[in-house]
């Protein structure tokens, strides 16, 4: 909902983000951090709470696993990212996962990527 009277209608104070708005800068958390030199494989977000405009958004990602796949006869050093957008009152509004194909030192990363 963008307009004030769609909102209001629905019980929101204000305009809520579009699903997608938060789902893109989840992404944009995970390629920010793996750099140009890396290829984002699979990202899963979750959207368990509305984000209202004005809303203060914090991201924050870690590491969960570090492992080597092998995908169409390539190896790829892959990373599995745990990912978390929460408001100013500690609510959880996006819960992510992501895995990152990392260049290895001396080998970039082989595109295209089979599926």
């Amino acid at each position: 909902f963008s307009d004030i009277k769609s909102c209001e209608a629905v019980g929101f104070k204000t305009p809520v983000s579009v699903g997608l708005h938060r789902v893109a800068l989840v992404g944009l958390l995970a390629t920010d951090w793996m750099g140009d030199d890396g290829m984002l494989r699979r990202l899963e977000v979750e959207l368990p709470n509305y984000y209202q405009y004005a809303d203060t958004l914090s991201l924050t990602g870690e590491v969960v696993a570090k492992y080597e796949e092998r995908a169409g006869g390539e190896l790829y050093h892959a990373v599995d990212l745990g990912l978390l957008g929460t408001n100013q009152l500690g609510q959880v509004i996006a819960r992510g996962t992501a895995t990152v194909y990392l260049l290895n030192p001396g080998h970039p990363v082989t595109l295209p990527v089979p599926h």
